[in-house]
């Protein structure tokens, strides 16, 4: 009897739970739809969370946002703004010739900006010493420009002139052991070269008219008319009834009977033309069903003309409906040398 009224306490005794367990399944093991009970997190053992797309706390009040960041209180802004602009400015370089000799006395063109709000940078200049050597240490700004300046030479492209000292700017880091390098290239001894500059005019501007009709360039004369060494033809397109241009055909032809013309691609110092190999005729013919249409040209050329030959080079500028202007420079002694004489200062 004992042993039958232990057995069935303990049989009641595993019918009472001795603490809430959370479900393993959250949802019926039926499959049904039925609705969990939303527990709390004492009750799940869980951390409290909020849904992603939760709002701030009530109470609170949210943050202006900008790119996804929180916006910079207007304070703030402008602390770094002229912070940036008052960076200070370290800068070291060293010019050499086109031979690799240093180029003492050539002036460092500086400039540096200091404020948001000027648009008018502060400027100087520094003297190169005897080794090509100058430097930039007693400047605050946040980007720093650089261009070197020595008569009798050329600065050619594609040297490094702008530095940014903020750290948005990329924040160059000088070196006084190594300088930036900037290379002169000599200037030869030039010649006196006929141009089409007159007056405050470095071109020559062409009223041709817009039939087709043609018209003759004297390079000499720094004129138009009825005979010269280039010939121009322009077909200029009409005007709709309101007096707006039209995209319709046009045309401009340069020809030099007895010469022609080789184009001028990427030469920074266009000073020997070819001897060979002159087209006598340049046809630029656009119309709209073409892809390759176009309401201007420029384009630049070696010319060469008459008995006895002369050289130059010419830079040719149209639009459909307006004139032409030419920017020419012609060796008059018949030498294929182009280069222009250091002009007096």
């Amino acid at each position: 009897a004992f042993l039958i009224a232990g057995g069935v306490l303990v049989w009641l005794a595993s019918l009472v739970p001795s603490g809430h367990k959370p479900d393993v399944f959250p949802m019926p093991l039926d499959g049904s739809s039925a609705q969990v009970a939303k527990r709390t997190p004492a009750e799940t053992g869980l951390p409290d969370q909020k849904p992603p797309d939760a709002g701030p706390p009530s109470g609170t009040a949210s943050s202006p946002r900008i790119n996804g960041r929180p916006e910079a209180p207007p304070e703030k802004y402008f602390h770094d703004l002229n912070k940036a602009f008052s960076w200070p400015i370290e800068f070291y370089g060293k010019v050499i010739d086109d031979e690799g000799a240093p180029v003492v006395g050539a002036e460092a063109h500086v400039s540096w900006a200091i404020s948001p709000v000027r648009n008018e940078p502060s400027t100087g200049v520094k003297m190169t010493d005897a080794t090509g050597f100058f430097a930039i240490t007693d400047v605050r700004g946040r980007s720093l420009s650089v261009v070197i300046y020595k008569r009798g030479f050329y600065f050619p492209r594609g040297q490094a002139t702008s530095f940014g000292y903020a750290p948005e700017e990329g924040n160059f880091k000088a070196d006084r052991n190594n300088p930036v390098v900037y290379r002169l290239q000599k200037r030869g001894p030039g010649v006196e070269l006929v141009t089409s500059q007159y007056g405050v005019n470095a071109h020559l501007g062409i009223s041709s008219p817009k039939d087709g009709v043609p018209v003759w360039v004297d390079f000499f004369e720094r004129k138009t008319g009825g005979r010269g060494q280039m010939q121009v033809c322009k077909l200029t397109p009409p005007r709709s009834p309101d007096g707006v241009p039209m995209a319709k055909e046009w045309r401009l032809t340069l020809s030099i009977p007895d010469g022609g013309f080789v184009e001028l691609t990427g030469d920074e110092f266009p000073f020997y033309p070819p001897e060979t190999g002159y087209q006598p005729m340049l046809d630029f013919h656009y119309q709209p069903t073409e892809t390759n249409w176009a309401d201007s040209i420029k384009r630049q050329y070696y010319v060469a003309f008459g008995n006895p030959r002369r050289y130059g080079r010419i830079e040719v500028n149209a639009t459909a409906t307006g004139g032409v202007r030419l920017e020419y420079a012609i060796n008059p002694d018949g030498s294929r040398y182009l280069e222009p004489k250091e002009k007096e200062q």
